[in-house]
């Protein structure tokens, strides 16, 4: 089992399906500027991604960082309660 730390939860109050930004700890290792992302079927979290155009003009997305499934749920997991129960942070001017 992983030890996860939740540094912090940036909630965004604008319409849209990104909900917060996240920055926490695995083990000694951090992760800034993961995606708290909810676009009506249920929250989910998202590492950092970078996106482009294809040649016929649609938005491809790429994630920056991608961990093994079992590892990657159990992060969501911590990061989606921490979310839950997190009421004190908002933040209006992200430029996502």
């Amino acid at each position: 089992m992983a030890n996860i730390q939740v540094v912090d939860i940036r909630k965004v109050n604008k319409d849209g399906s990104l909900k917060a930004v996240v920055d926490f700890k695995l083990n000694e290792s951090e992760f800034f500027d993961w995606l708290i992302l909810d676009s009506g079927k249920g929250a989910f979290v998202s590492s950092p991604s970078n996106s482009w155009l294809d040649k016929d003009g649609v938005k491809k997305y790429k994630q920056l960082i991608k961990f093994p499934k079992k590892l990657h749920d159990e992060i969501q997991k911590e990061i989606l309660k921490k979310f839950d129960v997190e009421t004190e942070t908002d933040v209006d001017d992200l430029p996502y």
